[in-house]
């Protein structure tokens, strides 16, 4: 990754990969709406970037899914979405990004960023 785009770049990634398993399950809106306590208006404002999604609903994804929570963060070719595997040389290559991206972040969004993986492992007890 080039440069870090923010918070709205973050968000419209997820949005747009929420939405693309959302539709390659033939779910509708309304169904996730109910599966993870949100409305369908709510749906749609995380699925087009206009609105943040909480680390409560986001752990919820996974077992919703059935896909490794790291899969929503990352822009993926339609290839990439059909074949998702993890193995050691993707996890070293996200790493890298990741490392790269929090390298360029300011103190706020460091924060917000390790207030959300804190409360991502609170919810999987990972220590």
């Amino acid at each position: 990754m080039d440069r870090y785009l923010g918070k709205r770049h973050i968000d419209k990634i997820v949005g747009n990969n929420l939405r693309a398993a959302r539709e390659a399950r033939k779910m509708s809106a309304y169904e996730l709406a109910d599966l993870i306590g949100l409305t369908r208006g709510q749906i749609g404002l995380i699925e087009h970037g206009k609105r943040g999604i909480t680390s409560l609903t986001m752990s919820q994804l996974p077992k919703i899914f059935n896909m490794p929570l790291e899969r929503f963060f990352f822009e993926w070719s339609e290839e990439e979405v059909e074949n998702f595997k993890e193995d050691e040389s993707e996890y070293n290559a996200y790493r890298a990004e990741i490392q790269s991206m929090l390298a360029c972040m300011t103190k706020a969004e460091l924060k917000h960023t390790h207030d959300v993986v804190k409360s991502i492992m609170t919810l999987y007890k990972v220590e």
